[in-house]
Parts: C-alpha cells; structure tokens; sequence
C-alpha cells in the first residue's frame, strides 16, 4: 500500500478490501487520490478546470489515459440504440450524440449530420446510399470553391472531376469541371477561359494578365501586357547627359508614359524608346518600351512568350539619372544600370490595358 501523501490537509478518506481512497485537498487543487496506485483519479483546480486522470488541466474537462485505452465515453438515457449522449452548449440547445445499431454516427440537433457508413448527410439523417454526401435543404444552395481564371490554372495536379466556380470566366463567371485533361464547363463543352501568357492575342502574345493589386487591375476583368513576337536589333538608350522630364517610372502600367516621355524629351532617332513607339506591327500601333519592372516581367514569361536570347540583356523605358538607365540581364535576370549611349537589346515592344475577347463578349 502506498500512504496517503503528507500534503493533504482536510478531507474524507474511503477504504474497501482492495484500495483507499482519499478526498480532500492537496496543494491548491482539490482531488481524489487513489492510494492503492499512487495516483490522483480527479482533479479541481481554484480556476474552476477539472481533470481526469491529469493534475493539471488546461480546459473545463481534461480527459487523460495513461493506460493508453478509450479515455471518454458519453451514454444516453439507457436504451440501447437511441438519442444517445445529450450535449449542451449553453445556448439553450441540445445536440444529441448517437450511433444506430451498426455503429452510424448521428449528430442531430436544429441542423441535423448524420454518418452512415461511409455517406455523410447534412440535415439529413438518411443520406441516400448511392451519395458519399447528400446535402438537404430548401432554403440554401452549394457554394463551390471561388477563384479567378489563373488562380484555377495554378491549381497543382487537379484531381478528375474537381469542381470551381470560375469567377472570371466568360461575363458573369462559369461553374467548371476538370475532366482529366481539360477544364469543361458543366456540359462537358470546352470551358471559357481567361486569356493564357504565350497566347497569340492583337498582334502579338499575351505576356502578363493584371492581377489583384496590380495597377489596372478590374474585377471581372482582363487586363494585361501583350509583347511582340520578336524583339529589336541592338540600340542605345538615348540622349546621353540628359536627364529626361519623365521617363522614371518603375512600376507596371507605367512603361508607356516613359516612352512618351523619352520620345518627347530626345530628339535621336535610333533610339530603344523610339524603336517602339514608331512601330506598327500586324495593325497595332500602340507599343512602348516597357518599364523595368514590366521588363522583368517579360523575364519571368519569357518560356511561354518564346523568342527572347537569354544571354543577352535588355534596355527598359526606366531612366536612373542623366547617363544612366535600367537594363536587365537575361542570362541573370539582374537589374543592372547601364551608360545611356550602350547598345542593347531593344526587348519585345509592348503595349498594355488590352481588351480580350471570348466568344461575343468583349471585356474593355
């Protein structure tokens, strides 16, 4: 027998054949110490939390089991196979916990789950067998995942008959199914897509749609850069020792202004900014020569845009000061500042804010 420990102060102590028990406090908790083991069977603490099997509980009810076997098990009111346990949150409320008589997990309460050997129903406690789950209602629908065109297309390996609402997809968005191969929409017809980088699109390709956060950026919406399908011979930057009014912006969107501006303010004529700005190419005259950071983007795309020599470096439409401007290296991909009066690689002109059309809606 083990004795009672010597911090028990106050309490009531039980004894059978076998074990003792004693009940009163130890420390700062109040607790039933089973003497025959050693061991403290429940615990009160000052706070209010009680535990079983564990001295120190976190929660309101803190369930341990040493012995390693089930350490909680709710009954109902004595039938065998009925409600089951009865459980309440504090609203008022009850939710039945159950199992029928070949081990079905029931949850019923105003909303009722039920688990039937494999088929889960919500508020219904008989889901039909043929359903892994059978939703029941007359007043609310299904809400399938929502996301935009390209958020679906990063969707690493999409499982056969993975379902999303596509927001972006067509006017008003399109529920889609992948099929395997493909996403279609809920007929089996090609899905409406948004535009895809490296598409042929306005007389060039498509390089970068806009994105939440991007500056142009619409919801329900396509926006984007579209690159020329070939870059331009080698030039210089321009005006050398002259600092240009304009011509600084980084960011995307603001590549064409930086153009204007260059065109502008520098009277040379073989120049990267002109090159593109006096270009008309498959009917299109609206190209620029892109920003740094639109420049880069071009980088990042250059697999699924094709044609770029990934050796060479680039001019962008960024001037940093009267000699110099922003390049970027494509063997690299380092953003480097380069002498104005250097030839480099004039990069795929760009023009940006394009419309996409799909079938005979036209998103502006």
């Amino acid at each position: 027998m083990i004795e009672t420990p010597d911090d028990y102060y106050a309490g009531v102590r039980t004894r059978n054949s076998q074990r003792e028990y004693f009940m009163g406090t130890i420390g700062d908790r109040w607790s039933v110490f089973d003497n025959y083991v050693g061991g403290e069977r429940i615990s009160v603490l000052p706070n209010g939390n009680v535990g079983i099997e564990n001295i120190t509980p976190t929660h309101r009810l803190t369930v341990s089991d040493p012995s390693g076997n089930n350490t909680l098990r709710l009954t109902g009111t004595g039938a065998t196979y009925g409600e089951g346990s009865k459980l309440n949150f504090g609203d008022g409320d009850y939710v039945f916990i159950s199992e029928d008589i070949d081990d079905n997990l029931l949850i019923k309460g105003a909303q009722r789950t039920a688990i039937m050997g494999g088929n889960v129903g919500i508020a219904t406690t008989t889901p039909d067998p043929s359903a892994a789950l059978d939703v029941s209602s007359t007043t609310k629908g299904f809400l399938p995942p929502r996301m935009t065109c390209l958020a679906q297309q990063m969707i690493p390996y999409p499982a056969v008959g993975l379902v999303v609402w596509c927001l972006d997809c067509g006017p008003s968005g399109e529920l889609q199914v992948f099929n395997g191969t493909a996403w279609t929409n809920m007929i089996g017809g090609a899905a409406t897509a948004g535009p895809v980088i490296g598409q042929n699109y306005q007389g060039g390709k498509i390089a970068y749609v806009l994105a939440p956060g991007d500056p142009g950026y619409v919801f329900g919406e396509f926006h984007g850069i579209i690159a020329t399908p070939d870059d331009l011979p080698p030039e210089n930057w321009g005006c050398y020792g002259t600092l240009l009014s304009g011509a600084i912006g980084f960011t995307v969107g603001t590549g064409n202004q930086n153009t204007i501006d260059i065109m502008a303010g520098c009277a040379e004529t073989n120049i990267a900014a002109r090159k593109c700005g006096d270009l008309v190419l498959n009917g299109y005259s609206d190209w620029y020569l892109p920003s740094i950071n639109e420049l880069e983007i071009l980088s990042n795309n250059r697999a699924a845009i094709g044609g770029f020599n990934n050796l060479q470096s680039y001019w962008s439409s960024s001037q940093y000061d009267s000699g110099f401007a922003h390049y970027l290296d494509f063997s690299n991909g380092l953003t480097i500042l380069a002498k104005s009066n250097v030839d480099f690689y004039v990069p795929y002109p760009v023009f940006s804010s394009f419309e996409f059309t799909i079938g005979l809606t036209t998103y502006q």
